[in-house]
């Protein structure tokens, strides 16, 4: 029971807080509304930002009274007047339509074929569509003025003219050259070794302990996984590499082959 009256309780105190945000929202002064609409047309439109002043106006129109509402009914004129108006067709190579096409305005999808009221100014255009190679354009736009692009798109894949992603063959291509390195190092360890073991003063060669020599035949047979590894490391990322560039227009030819084997001669006789 005690549960119960707790749900309950919870539930009033809920159905309270929306009944106060809806109050609030009823009993809220038309004049805030007026007032902004009002000085965010006439900044907007101070700063080149037509589109929006023409927003607030509209706002504007609706929420203040009497001479204020002129204003922005005037200014709403003058605003429509000086924005840039343009139309985007797009084409395949062929002159036909495409289908599933779409225009980007500044990076912001709009729709293509439709009249767009932009502010007058540079504007970055982008097409794209299934199977077509994307366009980017630059269109300058005067107040005022009506302009119609048509974009042609040539057949090919969507993204041939995206950076090729290089990460994956460096990466593979640095680990391997640290274990081509490593490889070395190793080698070059168990050489000084034997080259201890041989020297006429100190060495013990060639009756060496036998521990002594296993630690260079494990330091040579390290060398060697290693060299084989980074081997083929370097060899798949410079494969990988050149299908990557050969990806973009004008890129190299794949690479048919690499090196024919890289070759560490880890040996010696105690």
């Amino acid at each position: 029971m005690a549960r119960l009256s707790g749900v309950a309780s919870a539930l009033a105190g809920a159905v309270a807080m929306v009944m106060l945000g809806l109050s609030g929202a009823a009993s809220a002064d038309p004049g805030d509304a007026c007032v902004t609409s009002y000085e965010g047309a006439q900044q907007a439109k101070k700063q080149g930002g037509l589109v929006r002043s023409k927003a607030e106006l509209r706002l504007c129109i609706g929420a203040c009274p009497g001479e204020l509402s002129k204003d922005c009914e005037r200014w709403l004129g003058e605003v429509d007047q000086k924005l840039a108006r343009l139309t985007v067709a797009v084409r395949s190579r062929g002159g036909d339509p495409i289908a599933n096409d779409k225009l980007f305005v500044d990076g912001v999808e709009r729709p293509v074929g439709q009249l767009l009221e932009l502010d007058p100014g540079r504007h970055e255009l982008r097409v794209e569509a299934p199977g077509h190679v994307r366009r980017n354009d630059v269109v300058d736009l005067a107040a005022g003025s009506r302009t119609t692009r048509t974009l042609t798109l040539d057949p090919g894949a969507t993204g041939r003219d995206e950076t090729p992603s290089l990460i994956g063959p460096i990466t593979v291509g640095t680990a391997g050259l640290v274990a081509l390195t490593a490889a070395a190092a190793l080698a070059i360890a168990g050489h000084l070794d034997v080259s201890d073991m041989r020297d006429d003063e100190n060495g013990c060669a060639p009756a060496c302990p036998e521990d002594r020599v296993d630690r260079v035949r494990d330091l040579w047979t390290a060398g060697a996984v290693l060299a084989g590894a980074g081997g083929a490391a370097v060899v798949g990322a410079s494969i990988w590499l050149g299908f990557e560039l050969s990806s973009q227009p004008g890129g190299p030819t794949p690479v048919s082959g690499g090196p024919r084997g890289v070759l560490f001669e880890l040996g010696g006789r105690f």
